[in-house]
């Protein structure tokens, strides 16, 4: 209820042990099974066709700390790596622009051919590493979610949104011109292509698979 609602609280927390977790739900009243043991997390299942070896899974969450040029740099490098070493089967990286006008922001991935070896390179280490730490046998499967910012975009920094059309309700909250032209349908057309070109330099990369978001 509204009443119930108003009266929650949180408070922050730093666990370093399952007996810290375990420790907190005690002391609150939370009545959970905990197991000592993650190996349930390991075990293989089938999703459309493919067998993933283990149940954990990474979504594309944006760190918005990738190269000027759009390549993966050191912080998702490491992040991607980390993400390999924890046993993640089915790992989907986060937001990659398929232009350079529609990314949410100047560090945000984009793909093109003058940097798409650095991302064979890190799509090949996060194998390399599940390899190493899993067995020879353990595949993930690696998904590229490509993107196009839309009406949300600021590749250099300040807002620099592109519309498909005016909408009341997003307008008003995003501060979007009422006199800005949206796009043409042939441009429209023509990201069509970039989102092919960047499906097909991710499958180069080595990517399973790709996404489409589009704002």
């Amino acid at each position: 209820s509204k009443e119930v609602c108003n009266k929650m609280t949180h408070e922050t927390f730093h666990y370093n042990t399952l007996d810290d977790v375990r420790a907190d739900a005690e002391r609150i009243g939370l009545k959970l099974h905990f197991a000592d043991s993650a190996d349930a997390l390991m075990r293989p299942l089938d999703v459309c066709g493919w067998t993933l070896q283990s149940r954990i899974a990474f979504q594309p969450m944006e760190g918005a700390d990738s190269r000027h040029d759009g390549a993966p740099g050191e912080l998702p490098v490491r992040r991607y790596r980390r993400f390999a070493h924890g046993g993640a089967a089915l790992c989907w990286f986060e937001a990659i622009a398929v232009c350079p006008e529609g990314r949410a922001n100047p560090h945000q991935m984009w793909i093109n051919k003058d940097n798409v070896s650095e991302f064979a390179r890190l799509v090949d280490e996060y194998h390399a590493i599940s390899r190493g730490r899993f067995g020879p046998d353990f595949r993930p499967r690696l998904i590229a979610q490509l993107t196009h910012s839309g009406r949300f975009s600021r590749p250099d920094g300040p807002a620099a949104p592109l519309i498909a059309y005016h909408h009341p309700e997003l307008d008003k909250v995003h501060g979007i011109d009422p006199a800005l032209a949206p796009v043409t349908d042939e441009a429209l057309d023509e990201l069509q292509e970039r989102y092919l070109e960047a499906a097909g330099l991710a499958s180069s990369a080595g990517f399973d698979a790709v996404d489409i978001k589009s704002c």
